[in-house]
C-alpha cells in the first residue's frame, strides 16, 4: 500500500492542475490597458526633445507607463517620464532591439546590439567635418551639374518637430502595421499602493510627461513610438484586496517585532556571558576589548594631489533649440540639405551648421 501522503500516478489531471495553480488564484493585482498612444514625428532628422503629456488615471492601486518604438533602423537616445516628484532621471535607450521572425513556420525573436544610431542621413561625416564643409557657408559646388547660385543665401528657420498621432480609432491598426519592424524598449514608470489607508500616489488628471531626446540627430523616418498606459486592479473586490493588504502589513509588523525581540535577547545573553565566543569572537569579551584598544596603523603623510583635469562626461539634458541658419545656394539639382545640429564635445554643446550634400 502506498504511503498516505504519496501522490498516486492515477491522480486525476484536474486535481494536479488545481494543485499547480492554487498559488496563482490568491488575491493579486492585474494590469489592464487604460490608454494607448502612438506617434511619429514631422521631421525626419531630429534631436528632440519629443514631449507627450498624459493625464494620470489616479487609479487607487497603481498605474504604469511603458514606452517603446517600432523602427526600421537603430535609434539611440535618452528618455524620462517626468512627474511632480522630482527632477527627471534620463535613461539611455536603443542599445538593444528585438525583431520577431518566422523560422520554419515558427515565430522566434532575434536580438541585435547597437552602439550608434543609423543616422548617416542626418549628421556630418568625418570627412565633411575635417574639410570644413560643415561650417557656415555649406559645401562649395564642384564639377559638372553645379547650379549658378543666386547672390543672396536663404535664411532657414529649422522647423519645430511636431508629434503626429493617428486618430484614436486607428491606433491599434497603426501599431499592427509596424509590428514587423525592430522593437526598441525605451523606458517605463510605475507606482503601486500597498497601504489601503493611503490615497493614490498620483491624483487623477495629474500630468505625466514622456520626454525623449537624442545626443545626436536620429533618422526617425518610419519610426513609430508607442506609449501604453496601464492601471492595476485586483482579481477580487476592493474590500477583499484591502483586507489582504492589511493582513500583509500585520504579518510584516509581527516579523519586525520578532526580529527586534531576538536582537534584544541576543544582546542580553551576550552581556551576561562574556565567555561566549559566538558573541565576542575568539577569547571572549576581554579579548574583544583588547582588540578595540589596540592602536591602529599610523597615518602616512601624503602630498595633496593636484586637481585632476576635467573629464569628458555625458550630457545631462537635451541640447538647446536649433539655430536659425542661412542656407547657401543649392549647388546641384541632386543636392540634399542636411540641417544643422548640436554636437556634444564631452564638455559642452557645439553647433554644427547645416550643409548641402551632393551625391557622387
Amino acid at each position: 500500500m502506498a504511503h498516505p501522503t504519496a501522490m498516486s500516478r492515477h491522480t486525476p489531471l484536474a486535481l494536479l492542475l488545481a494543485l499547480v495553480f492554487v498559488p496563482a488564484c490568491g488575491p493579486h493585482l492585474r494590469w489592464r490597458g487604460h490608454a494607448t498612444r502612438a506617434f511619429s514625428v514631422s521631421e525626419r532628422c531630429t534631436q528632440g526633445p519629443l514631449v507627450l503629456d498624459l493625464p494620470a488615471a489616479g487609479a487607487r492601486w497603481g498605474e504604469r507607463i511603458e514606452v517603446s518604438a517600432w523602427s526600421p533602423r537603430a535609434v539611440l537616445g535618452r528618455a524620462a517620464i517626468l512627474t511632480s516628484d522630482g527632477p527627471p532621471q534620463d535613461v539611455p535607450f536603443g542599445q538593444t532591439r528585438i525583431q520577431s521572425v518566422s523560422v520554419s513556420g515558427r515565430s522566434e525573436s532575434i536580438a541585435r546590439a547597437d552602439d550608434h544610431p543609423e543616422n548617416a542621413r542626418c549628421v556630418a561625416t568625418p570627412a565633411e567635418l575635417s574639410s570644413g564643409s560643415a561650417l557656415p557657408g555649406g559645401m562649395v559646388p564642384t564639377g559638372a551639374g553645379a547650379a549658378s547660385p543666386p547672390s543672396v543665401p536663404a535664411t532657414v528657420d529649422t522647423p519645430a518637430v511636431r508629434l503626429v498621432e493617428p486618430p484614436a480609432d486607428e491606433v491599434t491598426e497603426t501599431i499592427r502595421t509596424h509590428a514587423s519592424l525592430w522593437r526598441i524598449a525605451i523606458t517605463g514608470w510605475a507606482t503601486e499602493t500597498s497601504d489601503p489607508d493611503r490615497p493614490p500616489t498620483v491624483q487623477p488628471g495629474a500630468r505625466l510627461r514622456v520626454r525623449l531626446w537624442f545626443p545626436e540627430p536620429n533618422d526617425l523616418d518610419g519610426v513609430l513610438f508607442v506609449v501604453e498606459h496601464l492601471v492595476a486592479s485586483p482579481n477580487v473586490s476592493d474590500a477583499e484586496w484591502s483586507a489582504h493588504l492589511r493582513a500583509n502589513i500585520a504579518q510584516r509588523q509581527r516579523n519586525d517585532a520578532r526580529a527586534q525581540a531576538e536582537y534584544h535577547q541576543r544582546n542580553e545573553r551576550c552581556a551576561a556571558h562574556h565567555e561566549d565566543e559566538d558573541c565576542w569572537g575568539p577569547g571572549g569579551y576581554d579579548a574583544h576589548v583588547r582588540r578595540l584598544r589596540e592602536p591602529g596603523p599610523q597615518a602616512v603623510a601624503t602630498v595633496a594631489p593636484q586637481p585632476a583635469a576635467p573629464q569628458p562626461r555625458d550630457p545631462d539634458g537635451p541640447p538647446p533649440a536649433p539655430r536659425v541658419e542661412e542656407r547657401p545656394p543649392k549647388p546641384s539639382v541632386h543636392a540634399d540639405w542636411v540641417p544643422g545640429f548640436w554636437r556634444w564635445s564631452g564638455f559642452a554643446w557645439a553647433w554644427i551648421s547645416g550643409r548641402w550634400r551632393v551625391p557622387p
